[in-house]
């Protein structure tokens, strides 16, 4: 049946918490009149008939049920054998979707927090988090803390929400990663902005080995949504944790840092057949200038950091409401 297989793609796939909760999802949500049937009722025509009943409310759902699907699929295909050793799922139906090129393929967001959003959504975090603190509100404190921390450093939820004080080096500026969506470990600078943050939760710490702790059951935050909603209120805007990350990635790609930093940063697994990849280790002091860059760049954005100004720059701004004879004096001064 198609529990029967899911439950053992499940115990024998080494996923992330998140991603079995989606894959639950999606099972219940559109294969549920199917899951005590065989997995080969699912045909071709019961396929092309959910994707399209799906596709009418959300093409992007759609797509991503039929995608978990042909997972299973590829799964049972070297998973299971008939008595003697033949193939049973010789074909994957779901590939009826490419050949009728019915897929939606949506594309991706572009959403982000834009320069002239910057100013109000840190404000409102700010007012967030004074609010909060005067009601002792430990929940709504951390959230604040922990969107801070999103846009600053790209991460992922998960690998923000569960980060403990065990891997967190203040003496060196420097935190660990261990739980990433990739499985690759990841070690980062902490740039001037993010040690006040982290200053902050030390301040609130509770028994919870949790940086984002909380007073619930787990002692940390599990679903920071409510409090984020309120947080686009105060703001005027709506935004997602991904557009965070978005935002990161684009104010690092204006400041020109290099791709292969962007991706560490990120922790973006590169491909296998990039040889130049395999050759570039990047530390956290190797990365410590371009986080800092990337975390200065988006406050000054936001008008909470002056831009530094280069001595060429300030030269000119002092020259420029000079006559010029004004001028000429001056240049000769400076040049004897």
């Amino acid at each position: 049946t198609l529990d029967f297989v899911f439950a053992d793609y499940l115990e024998k796939r080494n996923l992330q918490k998140s991603t079995v909760r989606g894959y639950l999802q999606v099972i219940n949500c559109y294969f549920k009149d199917y899951r005590e049937k065989p997995l080969k009722s699912l045909d071709e025509t019961a396929i092309k008939k959910i994707h399209s009943f799906v596709s009418s409310t959300s093409q992007a759902q759609a797509d991503l049920a039929m995608r978990v699907l042909r997972a299973l699929f590829n799964f049972a295909k070297y998973e299971y054998r008939g008595n003697e050793n033949e193939i049973i799922y010789k074909n994957n139906p779901v590939k009826i979707l490419s050949h009728l090129r019915n897929w939606n393929h949506v594309p991706r967001k572009q959403t982000r927090i834009s320069k002239s959003q910057l100013s109000e959504f840190f404000s409102a975090i700010e007012t967030s988090r004074n609010e909060a603190e005067k009601l002792h509100d430990l929940f709504t404190s951390s959230v604040c803390d922990f969107v801070e921390m999103a846009i600053f450093t790209g991460l992922r939820k998960s690998e923000l929400l569960n980060l403990t004080w065990d891997a967190i080096n203040l003496a060196e500026r420097s935190y660990f990663i261990s739980k990433t969506k990739n499985g690759t470990p990841l070690e980062l600078p902490i740039g001037d902005k993010l040690l006040t943050i982290f200053e902050n939760r030390l301040s609130q710490k509770t028994d919870s080995d949790y940086v984002f702790n909380s007073n619930g059951t787990y002692g940390r935050v599990i679903e920071p949504k409510k409090v984020i909603a309120k947080i686009g209120e105060k703001a005027g805007i709506t935004f997602t944790l991904h557009d965070l990350r978005r935002t990161f990635t684009t104010t690092a790609e204006g400041l020109n840092v290099g791709t292969y930093t962007i991706k560490r940063l990120l922790n973006h697994k590169t491909k296998r057949d990039d040889v130049t990849a395999g050759y570039t280790v990047l530390t956290p002091e190797e990365l410590r200038e371009p986080a800092q860059a990337i975390e200065d760049e988006i406050l000054i954005q936001a008008g909470l950091k002056q831009q530094k100004v280069g001595i060429t720059e300030q030269i000119n701004n002092l020259l420029a409401d000079l006559s010029e004879v004004e001028k000429r004096r001056v240049l000769l001064q400076i040049s004897m």
